[in-house]
């Protein structure tokens, strides 16, 4: 059965013109990503255990990565469930909010409601959720960029079956939905970096610590926007 629920996350996104017309509610859409990411967590927690024990030593070399090596055994665990089933369905909502606002508010081209907007962003999330898990592979650089650019795909498709509009409506929809999170987490950053005396530079290098190769968005509004809109 859980297979089962993998395939069609998996047909979501090979065949995303048909499958993202799929109407859900809000709690349906949540179901359906954490049922089609059960497989794939499997998967991520299973290769985090293996690339722990071959690299825990090699981690320790790294100032802020070696806080996480205190972790154990427990971490490489605990790390794949917090990423996949919480961080990234907390930035499925902000990513529908933000279209939300742009779509029904700014540009008011957006005629169905906000649980159509997040079944276009949880659509969107699923080739990064589905295979995100392989970072942990060996020159997988370029697989991860080709994956960012297939959830930037699906989401524009998804977008316009979702809210009955064409692909190209939505792209520009996207693309402003993405400089005004810029903007905001500009705003954000610089007074966070204010208030607590950090400098921006140890703020991108703290952001960073699982690696360029994990996708994991920086601590930079450019990265951030990227990684939440792709």
């Amino acid at each position: 059965m859980t297979v089962k629920y993998f395939r069609d996350g998996l047909d979501a996104i090979l065949h995303p013109w048909e499958t993202t017309k799929k109407s859900m509610d809000v709690g349906e859409a949540y179901m359906f990503y954490y049922k089609a990411t059960v497989v794939p967590l499997v998967v991520y927690i299973l290769l985090s255990l293996l690339l722990f024990g071959v690299a825990a030593p090699a981690l320790s070399a790294y100032p802020f990565l070696s806080n996480f090596v205190g972790f154990g055994w427990a971490g490489a665990i605990i790390i794949p469930i917090v990423v996949l089933w919480i961080l990234v369905p907390i930035l499925i909502f902000i990513q529908a909010a933000v279209l939300h606002i742009v779509g029904a508010f700014i540009t008011k081209q957006f005629k169905q409601g906000f649980d159509k907007t997040l079944n276009a962003s949880m659509y969107s999330k699923l080739p990064s959720a589905l295979f995100g898990y392989l970072w942990a592979v060996p020159l997988a650089v370029p697989l991860l960029l080709i994956f960012g650019i297939w959830d930037f795909i699906v989401s524009l498709i998804a977008l316009a079956n979702q809210q009955k509009m064409r692909w190209t409506t939505s792209l520009g929809i996207v693309i402003i939905s993405a400089v005004l999170l810029i903007l905001l987490v500009d705003i954000f950053v610089n007074i966070f970096v204010y208030a607590s005396g950090i400098s921006m530079l140890t703020l991108i290098e703290r952001s960073l610590w699982f690696g360029p190769q994990a996708g994991v968005i920086n601590a930079t509004p450019w990265g951030m926007a990227w990684g939440m809109f792709r």
